[in-house]
């Protein structure tokens, strides 16, 4: 027979891999002023998207904030997102930047890059779809601040470019 016990530290154990160390959602973050100069985009139902028939380049700013319940090594970045020309022209690309407290330098975080073109499985299909780009690593609030840099183009405005959220899931300790 099962205790009570070890059912319930089985379910806390498998909610707590599963539980995103850090994320948001796409509509939380804030374009560049070229973006919003450009007057191309679109925030709705929790995501960013081109305005209809707008082309070109948007670009997104997310902050990260440090997450007091997660403790342990950060292992993938994972977007929600939709690029319906697959591999085309089209393209969802993420950063993770950080920006060093001490003199204001900003540099990319090391494997931290995901590009819709390259690093989706099923770059093929349309539609929405989770991409996932693996790497261990962990942030060091004490010296630097965070957040994602946000890129989506599109060439044709018949083709959807959506970013609907991030997150980085690492492996609780």
């Amino acid at each position: 027979m099962v205790s009570v016990a070890a059912v319930c530290a089985s379910v806390l154990s498998i909610s707590q891999a599963q539980t995103p160390a850090y994320h948001i959602a796409g509509i939380s973050c804030v374009p560049s002023s070229q973006t919003i100069k450009a007057e191309t985009y679109v925030s709705q139902a929790g995501n960013i998207r081109f305005d209809i028939g707008k082309t070109g380049r948007l670009t997104m700013f997310c902050p990260i904030t440090p997450e007091q319940s997660f403790r342990g090594a950060l292992k993938s970045l994972t977007t929600l997102l939709r690029d319906d020309d697959g591999r085309g022209s089209g393209l969802v690309a993420v950063n993770l930047r950080r920006l060093q407290r001490s003199d204001g330098a900003i540099s990319d975080h090391p494997g931290a890059q995901l590009n819709s073109n390259r690093d989706c499985r099923d770059s093929d299909v349309t539609g929405w779809k989770e991409c996932v780009v693996r790497f261990e690593t962990g942030l060091d609030f004490s010296r630097f601040y965070y957040f994602f840099q946000v890129t989506l183009e599109r060439t044709d405005a018949r083709k959807n470019v959506y970013l609907g959220g991030i997150r980085l899931q690492g492996a609780p300790t």
